[in-house]
């Protein structure tokens, strides 16, 4: 029993850490999404890439999710500019994954725990680049 605990606990840092790091990428700046989606050459059905594109060209200083929240207001693009919204939302997505691939529901008791602990080291791990 204890050493099902200890490895429950150890997978839910581990969850949590894996938030944490997903975080600070898409918050640093989400570079990652815009080239990958240039890579692939998504601006011919999304318009909005294109005309983030076209700005970014023309040597605006914003960010995409800064971008984004500028010209789209609706509820998800507020939830995934948000650091703190969504924060809470890909903790909790990634400690419901974690109960799910385990088979322990009791994991999502401490789901709370681990939003906060992935949003403050990502936090951290923010501080700590810059």
């Amino acid at each position: 029993m204890v050493n099902l605990l200890l490895t429950l606990t150890l997978a839910g840092v581990i969850a949590s850490l894996a938030a944490a790091y997903f975080l600070f990428v898409w918050f640093d700046g989400a570079k990652f999404f815009v080239e990958y989606l240039n890579l692939f050459k998504a601006d011919r059905f999304l318009t909005h890439l294109k005309n983030f594109n076209k700005i970014k060209s023309q040597g605006s200083p914003s960010s995409y999710l800064d971008y984004i929240s500028d010209n789209y207001n609706n509820f998800i693009v507020r939830l995934v500019t948000c650091p703190k919204c969504f924060s809470i939302w890909v903790a909790l997505a990634f400690w419901l994954l974690l109960s799910l691939t385990t088979l322990s529901f009791d994991l999502l008791k401490s789901a709370p725990i681990g939003a906060f602990l992935s949003a403050f080291l990502s936090y951290h791990l923010y501080k700590l680049t810059k």
